[in-house]
């Protein structure tokens, strides 16, 4: 993970120099030339010497994830990343701020040097500071870090997967529980002899014993075929050593084996492959297959289907590859029954007994309900995502999700009325894994009072981003002020005393860009919210925050604003200045089964509100005037699925109709619009 900080650094370096933002601090500091050029000059060092240094820590971190030096030498990379880090966003504020502030910044201070000037020296005197201490990690690596020898590599990346699977492939009928139904399935499939069904995919999340099932099915009828091969495949492959290992297998104990299977090339172990098996009738599982390419493109033309009746058994977490096959002949794995669960935790626990002692049974009831608690996950910003194309960066992060779902690693719960994902979960293990990496890697934390500790371990407190799921009241301030340099927030603990935390993390965490306090009883937003310029998402939602000070419109870098049903009564007018503002949410749900035509209202429009050109989503404002509604049609970027106004029988519904030039619907306002898609 320590590469992704780099290249996020790499990534906003970059922006800081481009042409755009290179001639405004040109123009801006004109007299201050000299130190302009050798600022500009240090990050572009920098950021040339830290993709070499990404180059090398892609290449690095699996195979030294246990090298005690090199971990630490990495620590001390990522501190000054994130040192880095800041300075640019106080780069790209500076440049910003006197372009907004103009003329009238530098009449007030016309009798001594411009404040400003004093940042942009100490700006380049930083940077110029890590450019050294930079140069120095680079020293330091090459007189201690040892480089792993590449042949350890390859069992680190892919043995070890395989070694997972060989496993799984070990198990007896004993250990498998709950799968009797599917294996018979299965079976069936092999022994229907219909040579247009080839292909079986089995598919489903981590862990459900995709591989356990196909295993028990590939030694149960693997005689009934001429020959067969099992072959894992995992996410890291090779083409050659795949037709290899099926070379292997097919010709395992037959005195006819070729001799010369390690030297072939890709040609030959093709060619060998496809005339020993299209005369035949195979068994082949591809076992962990992560990508349709495998037998797309790797293994066409090779693997072809036969009269014979052969058969090809994938499994993967991927649901896309089971469009490869017909869909009655794609199996997806389900989580165990309760009783199930009950009966292999009892098998697991209690070996030959296989039965709980009853003084243990409520106990180990309640450690099996732990086990299979999945905790509701949200990604509640995207700052990793850059749009594509045409395509927006919510279309893509909503791709991501959809990918993620797919192969398995979010569970679907519940779709909106749109058919778009409404929520998810993350498999409690997956969770547990990602907590703990983000933690090790100081990527970010997760602050539970469970954990019963008395104060923040050394390492977390330079982590960036932090989720409190609760908290105790007499770390409240020890946490928010020893993170100096928080840049994401989220409160899911509404129990959490709101009566200083708002101050404490503006005045402690200058470069926060993701701020989300739902459901906290917050009813003030302290001014000094305005001197968060990386601000890029504030959540308020079921606050009771009435107003918002009129120090908002400082936050020029804000994409989201969230304040539904929360208490709020109007918006500031300095709110139209904040032009990069995407999303804006300030309804408020009278009736949450929105069965009702007056189920949700907003709050008045603020004049102006045509200027936030970048607008995609509006929920909801109140429109009292036609002239409210024709200087909405400026809003292009909005779609109207994704939002709505009401007030004096006036919906956005209606107004796109408008703005679209078609012919409007009938004059009766629909009864009720559809819930929220957010």
């Amino acid at each position: 993970m320590a590469e992704t900080v780099l290249l996020l650094a790499i990534k906003k370096i970059g922006i800081a120099l481009a042409n755009e933002v290179t001639s405004k601090a040109i123009s801006q500091f004109a007299k201050h030339a000299v130190q302009l050029s050798e600022l500009q000059g240090s990050m572009g060092r920098i950021m040339r010497e830290l993709r070499v240094m990404h180059d090398f820590l892609c290449q690095m971190d699996i195979r030294s994830r246990n090298n005690q030096v090199y971990q630490g030498w990495l620590e001390e990379v990522r501190k000054m990343v994130y040192v880095m880090e800041d300075m640019v966003d106080e780069y790209m504020y500076l440049v910003g701020r006197e372009r907004d502030l103009g003329f009238r910044f530098f009449l007030k201070r016309s009798f001594r040097q411009p404040r400003s000037m004093l940042s942009l020296d100490r700006i380049a005197s930083m940077v110029k500071e890590t450019e050294k201490n930079l140069a120095h990690l680079s020293q330091t690596k090459e007189r201690w870090v040892p480089i792993t020898n590449n042949g350890n590599s390859s069992y680190n990346i892919v043995q070890g997967p395989q070694d997972l699977a060989s496993i799984s492939c070990s198990l007896s009928e004993e250990d498998l529980v709950g799968i009797e139904d599917n294996k018979q399935k299965l079976v069936d499939w092999l022994e229907d002899g219909d040579p247009t069904c080839f292909l079986i995919v089995v598919h489903g999340m981590g862990g459900l014993g995709k591989t356990s099932l196909a295993s028990a099915v590939y030694r149960k009828e693997r005689e009934n075929f001429d020959c067969h091969a099992w072959v894992s495949i995992s996410q890291t492959y090779s083409r050659e050593d795949i037709l290899r290992s099926l070379i292997v297998e097919i010709f395992r104990d037959k005195p006819n084996a070729p001799s010369n299977i390690a030297t072939m090339d890709m040609t030959a172990l093709q060619d060998t492959l496809k005339s020993s098996l299209e005369q035949k009738k195979y068994l082949i599982v591809l076992d962990d297959v992560w990508t349709p390419q495998v037998y797309n493109n790797d293994l066409f033309g090779v693997l072809v289907p036969n009269l014979k009746g052969s058969k090809i058994i994938i499994t993967t977490r991927n649901a896309n590859i089971g469009h490869l096959t017909v869909p009655e002949r794609c199996l997806e794995l389900k989580h165990l029954s309760e009783c199930n669960s009950w009966e292999l935790f009892c098998r697991k626990a209690f070996l030959k007994q296989q039965e709980c002692p009853e003084e243990l049974k409520d106990l180990l009831e309640q450690i099996a309900l732990v086990c299979a608690r999945q905790d509701p996950s949200g990604i509640e910003q995207e700052g990793f995502v850059e749009s594509r194309g045409r395509s927006t960066t919510e279309e893509l992060a909503e791709g991501y999700i959809k990918e993620l779902v797919h192969m398995n690693m979010l569970q679907l719960v519940e779709k909106n009325s749109f058919d778009r994902i409404k929520s998810f979960r993350m498999h409690d293990i997956v969770r547990e894994l990602a907590v703990d990496l983000c933690r090790r890697e100081c990527f970010g934390i997760v602050y539970n009072d469970e954990d019963k500790r008395e104060s923040i371990d050394i390492e977390e407190k330079d982590g960036h981003r932090m989720v409190i799921q609760r908290l105790i009241e007499d770390n409240n301030q020890a946490i928010i002020s020893s993170l100096h340099r928080l840049r994401s927030l989220i409160v899911l603990d509404k129990s959490t005393p709101p009566s200083r935390i708002l101050p404490m993390i503006v005045e402690n965490s200058r470069y926060m860009s993701v701020l989300v306090l739902t459901r906290l009883p917050i009813d003030k937003v302290p001014d000094a919210i305005g001197d968060l310029f990386n601000l890029r998402y504030l959540g308020l939602r079921h606050s009771k925050v009435k107003f918002l000070p009129d120090s908002i419109e400082k936050l020029s870098n804000l994409l989201t604003l969230d304040l539904g049903d929360s208490e709020i009564q109007g918006l500031p007018s300095g709110i139209v200045k904040l032009k990069k503002l995407r999303h804006l949410f300030a309804q408020k749900h009278n009736d949450q089964s929105g069965r009702v035509l007056e189920w949700c209202n907003g709050v008045c429009i603020p004049k102006g509100l045509e200027q936030l050109t970048e607008l995609q989503t509006l929920q909801a404002l109140e429109l009292h005037d036609d002239g409210s509604v024709r200087r909405l049609k400026e809003l292009r970027q909005i779609s109207p699925k994704d939002n709505r106004c009401s007030g004096s029988g006036s919906w956005l519904w209606w107004w796109w109709w408008w703005c679209s030039s078609l012919p409007p619907p009938s004059p009766s306002p629909p009864a009720a619009l559809p819930p929220s898609p957010f």
